[in-house]
């Protein structure tokens, strides 16, 4: 028995303390419990079998049997604990009256003298051919042997009933108390000389702590099972949740495509509505002359306008396709471009947007001429500009330079800024549609690929380099052109033979020093004396504001049969004339440095009985800003492409001007 003891308290004691290390590693729950019962079968056998060692004391003896009651005390109370816990019955009055009892029992077993008195008697036992020394109960003993069984029946009947009930594990834990319940009613007989059997009860609780780890290692594996379902259902939920965002940033994406290619949209069709204006005009008109007058000249003059028109109309469409499929063919000519003033307006442009305290500084030859459209070449020159000053921290002095340099036939128009630069990464994706380091709604990442569409579509290039912490600069390449008079390219009808056939426009505005002596004077001259001939009653005098020349050109044309037309090509230039004597004022709404709302509003505070006569025109008010301005003023507004008759009308329906 001594060796049967010491083999199973060994056994006992590893098995505690692997189950001891793995409940601090693992993190299943109750996974400490098997290593707590261990122990104390480990601890109940190396007790047990130290009484079996003869020559010893009596009073060690006895005290070595008062210990192992209290070591059954302390396996009881932690399976019982844990079985509380487990159900939910640890704060029940009854259970916590039999954990206090059990506790009491095992504390006063350790005092020795207390469970038995010194009268040691040896035992033989028959079967396994060992010696036992028997120790005598007191009174008290018999008390804590009570307690021991009383807790023992009590927990078991409690685990028959939820057994019945079919809870789970209860079969586990009714096993193991009967185990333990067995091997003591063995002893007992044994002790009674009616059974013989050797003593049993440390062979119980080792094999009720082998029950008690199999519920737990049941527990475990199916906490495990649960969390491998957990986990394989959160993958799961995560992967749907990742594809749901896919899906919506998919829609975002869309979103924000459609809504550039709407802004893109707005924009050809507002750049589509002037010619259009100014076609429908000519051709108006035309009809009108050939059914009062038949007058060849006249129509001649309203052809070419057309004509132009028409141009300009296929090359704003061909370079919104170049945009997409690459430059225009060489098969088709390109008009001759001032670069300065190109320069000029599309700095012009971006101011309108930009920072105040960044300074633009440019220094264009005045005799460069280039290849391409003027409105291509002013938006990518703007979308440069704009993210330069952008590109300019708040706080930093900045500094934007636009210089030009001519190489054999090429001109290099180069942007520079002072920013924070760029990563050579990020230069790489630079041209790239919808790519943007700026926050969301700031930007939709169109300016540069846009810019570069519209420059190779002319048989350019652009190209950008970046220093970070240095600046950036961008450089566009266009092919080096003589002034107009040498370009091949349709060309805008000869202003000053329009003049001379129709002989009541006021265009002196738009001719060159050379054409003024050609159109002086304001009507034909008298073919004997040269002096001009007696004129009609004056007709009333109109200003036309609009930045698009031949819009202004038509609209003329039409306007000075039947008032005197004054023209102005931009908002500064209307505000400096409306200080003559003007009956009404006809005014584009889309323009640059302020549009038709800075016209109407300065011209408000100067003159308002003027502003009252104003009429809006508009071949496109996109912007929600000049949408409200446009329906909260209560001038007129007509839409390009305007019907002149409707424009007639509603210069007649103005009050006329007090004298």
């Amino acid at each position: 028995m001594l060796f049967i003891s010491f083999f199973l308290a060994t056994v006992s004691l590893a098995i505690g303390a692997f189950a001891y290390a793995l409940s601090r590693t693992s993190g299943a729950r109750n996974s400490a419990l098997p290593s707590h019962l261990f122990i104390a079968a480990g601890g109940y056998g190396l007790v047990d079998g130290l009484g079996y060692v003869p020559g010893i004391s009596a009073a060690t003896r006895s005290y070595l049997a008062s210990s192992t009651i209290a070591i059954s005390g302390i396996f009881l109370i932690s399976a019982t604990r844990h079985i509380a816990r487990a159900r939910g019955f640890d704060r029940h009055w009854a259970y916590r009256l039999m954990f206090g009892a059990l506790v009491a029992a095992s504390l006063t077993s350790l005092f020795p003298g207390l469970l038995y008195t010194a009268d040691i008697t040896p035992r033989l036992i028959a079967l396994s051919g060992s010696t036992y020394y028997d120790t005598t109960p007191t009174p008290f003993g018999y008390v804590v042997f009570g307690v021991l069984v009383g807790s023992l029946v009590a927990i078991m009947a409690r685990m028959l009933v939820e057994w019945r009930r079919g809870v789970p594990r209860a079969a586990y834990f009714l096993t193991a108390f009967g185990v333990l319940a067995a091997a003591a009613a063995s002893d007992v007989l044994v002790v009674s000389d009616l059974s013989p059997a050797p003593y049993l009860l440390n062979e119980g609780i080792f094999v009720a702590a082998l029950v008690f780890a199999a519920a737990i290692v049941r527990d475990i594996a199916e906490d495990r099972s649960a969390l491998n379902s957990l986990r394989v259902d959160l993958e799961e939920r995560v992967a749907e949740r990742t594809r749901e965002l896919a899906h919506r940033t998919d829609e975002l994406s869309r979103s924000e495509r459609m809504a550039v290619v709407g802004r893109l949209a707005a924009g050809i069709a507002h750049e589509l509505n002037n010619p259009a204006a100014a076609i429908k005009a000519s051709l108006d008109d035309a009809r009108l002359e050939i059914m009062r007058h038949g007058g060849m000249a006249e129509l001649g003059a309203c052809i070419d306008i057309s004509l132009a028109a028409v141009d300009r109309v296929t090359r704003i469409v061909r370079q919104f396709g170049a945009m997409a499929g690459g430059a225009e063919s060489s098969d088709h000519p390109l008009p001759s471009t001032h670069l300065a003033k190109a320069v000029n307006a599309a700095v012009s442009a971006a101011r309108d947007s930009s920072r105040p305290d960044v300074d633009v500084i440019t220094s264009i030859d005045r005799g460069l001429w280039v290849f391409g459209m003027s409105t291509a070449i002013v938006e990518a020159i703007a979308a440069l500009v704009t993210n330069a000053v952008e590109a300019v921290p708040d706080g930093r002095p900045g500094a934007v330079s636009v210089l030009a340099f001519v190489k054999e036939d090429t001109v290099s128009l180069v942007v520079r800024d002072n920013g924070v630069g760029m990563p050579d990464q990020i230069v790489e994706r630079a041209f790239e549609p919808f790519f943007t380091t700026k926050e969301i709604g700031h930007s939709s990442g169109l300016g540069l690929p846009v810019a570069r569409g519209l420059v190779e579509s002319m048989g350019g290039a652009l190209e950008l380099r970046s220093i970070v912490g240095v600046g950036t600069e961008a450089c566009i390449r266009l092919r080096l052109s003589g002034e107009p008079e040498s370009s091949g390219a349709r060309r805008l009808p000869d202003i000053a033979r329009v003049a001379r056939v129709t002989g009541a426009i006021r265009v002196i505005d738009l001719l060159a020093p050379e054409q003024l002596a050609e159109t002086a004077g304001t009507g034909p001259a008298d073919a004997t004396t040269g002096s001009p001939a007696p004129g009609p009653k004056p007709k009333p005098r109109v200003l036309l504001v609009d930045d698009d020349e031949l819009v202004r050109m038509a609209m003329a044309r039409y306007l000075g049969k039947a008032f005197d037309v004054d023209t102005a090509g931009s908002v500064d230039e209307g505000l400096a004339k409306a200080g003559r004597h003007y009956d009404s004022i006809i005014s584009d709404v889309v323009m640059p440095n302020g549009g038709g709302q800075r016209f109407y509003l300065e011209l408000m505070g100067r003159d308002p009985s003027l502003a009252e006569r104003v009429i809006f025109i508009t071949g496109g008010a996109f912007r929600s800003d000049i949408q409200d301005f446009l329906a909260t003023q209560g001038q007129p507004v007509l839409n390009k492409p305007v019907r002149l008759s409707d424009l007639k009308a509603a210069v007649d329906r103005l009050p006329s001007r007090p004298a």
